[in-house]
């Protein structure tokens, strides 16, 4: 940082809509103290994988994994207060929310400002329930009704086949993007595509068959995004994941992942079978002069 003699002068273009780019920078590096003191206080987190995690940070958002919340919750809002004093930055306590077990007793949650979430609570987006088994059940049910209704409501706009496939990669793509990253694609969501081929087509009979809509449009196709390949794909990222170094690896990595890959036979098989298809794909489009996979155009 340079404050005699000053730097010089730079503009703002787009991509620094909120003003200067190092503004996320500089707020990562004030924040940090307070993530600090939190992984060095008398915090209780969570332990897995010989770990003990405490929190997550993204940005602004702070996400505190915690057990004993009896003891836990007090020590974290002094810690924020004497953070606060020295810092201004304050909890915005209205719109912290926190979900907690049958065994948090009445008490903490009396004396606590925070907005209670039996059900579970939405970080990034992602709607992390109490259960995991209909987690991705509660993330994509609303992200299908959602895409039906831009489908829909773009039918009556009499939009080109080409302007068609322009407005589902910029619209529709970005949002099954984010979630594959996050969650498997359930098998209502590669069902999907069907709702897409009436959307391009308005119901009728295609004149284009599915290759040509799917392949590159260097290779003459129309480069609609393939939804299945980008299951395979986050298949194929996930097992990778696996292979890769200690100080590498997420932290996931080292938690359970062995353990639970050899109890959910069904769940490795389908991440072996979609690296089989991911290779085989790549193989069979090196040999066509395709330079690397591309799951969509």
């Amino acid at each position: 940082m340079r404050l005699r003699p000053r730097s010089p002068p730079f503009q703002l273009h787009r991509g620094t809509r909120q003003g200067c780019p190092l503004s996320p920078l500089v707020f990562a590096l004030v924040l940090e103290p307070l993530a600090i003191a939190i992984r060095q206080n008398n915090i209780v987190g969570i332990k897995a994988g010989g770990k003990e995690h405490k929190l997550l940070l993204y940005a602004d958002d702070i996400l505190l994994l915690c057990r004993c919340p009896s003891t836990t919750i007090p020590h974290i809002l002094s810690l924020i207060d004497s953070f606060s004093g020295g810092s201004s930055y304050k909890i915005n306590c209205s719109k912290s929310k926190m979900p907690l077990s049958r065994l948090c007793p009445l008490s903490v949650r009396q004396g606590c400002q925070f907005s209670w979430q039996p059900s579970g609570l939405t970080y990034l987006g992602i709607k992390i329930t109490l259960r995991l088994d209909n987690i991705m059940t509660i993330n994509h049910l609303p992200l299908i009704q959602k895409i039906e209704l831009m489908l829909q409501n773009w039918t009556e706009l009499g939009l080109s086949l080409q302007g068609k496939i322009d407005i589902l990669k910029m619209a529709i793509v970005p949002k099954i993007d984010y979630i594959s990253n996050m969650l498997p694609l359930s098998n209502a969501l590669l069902k999907h595509n069907e709702a897409v081929y009436n959307f391009l087509w308005a119901a009728k009979k295609p004149y284009i068959n599915r290759t040509k809509l799917y392949a590159a449009i260097e290779d003459g196709g129309l480069g609609l995004p393939h939804m299945v390949w980008y299951h395979y794909a986050f298949c194929l990222k996930q097992l990778s994941k696996l292979y890769m170094t200690a100080d590498q690896a997420p932290v996931w990595v080292g938690i359970d992942t062995l353990h639970t890959l050899t109890r959910s036979r069904p769940l490795l098989l389908k991440l072996v079978m979609s690296s089989l298809i991911m290779i085989q794909y790549s193989l069979s489009h090196r040999r066509h002069g395709e330079p690397h996979i591309r799951p969509w155009a």
